[in-house]
């Protein structure tokens, strides 16, 4: 989460945040995968996905800073030594193991174990109430 941004994961400077549609409608906010019962340990509930649509205004919104990432997360990330055993890397938010199939996501690297699905949503943090989105 990016400390720089209001609580709502809009970029302050940008009105609304998102870049507008060709058709000018406004762009709908992708759901995060639903978390499977397979997930890598136990669900946190640290955070849930949210429909910016029904968000306050942004002016109306306080900004805090923004939460650590272990206190963001709903499930511990793979360590070294697990991936190093053979342990499929997961995504943080959503529980999903990273891979090609069916049920899998694609994590990039870069992405401190978030998959390229839950990067696209905007996310509560249930604890602070502070709103973010990964970028």
């Amino acid at each position: 989460a990016d400390a720089t941004v209001a609580d709502d994961g809009r970029d302050a400077d940008v009105d609304g945040g998102r870049p507008p549609r060709a058709d000018g409608a406004a762009a709908k906010p992708r759901a995060a995968p639903p978390v499977v019962a397979a997930s890598p340990g136990p669900h946190l509930s640290s955070s849930t996905t949210i429909d910016v649509d029904a968000l306050q205004p942004l002016s109306s919104i306080p900004i805090q800073e923004a939460p650590s990432y272990d206190s963001v997360i709903n499930f511990t990330r793979c360590t070294p030594r697990q991936k190093s055993g053979g342990a499929t890397n997961w995504c943080v938010l959503c529980g999903k193991l990273e891979g090609t199939g069916d049920d899998c996501v694609t994590i990039p690297k870069q992405n401190k174990d978030v998959c390229k699905i839950c990067d696209t949503v905007t996310w509560k943090h249930n604890a602070s109430g502070a709103y973010f989105k990964w970028c």
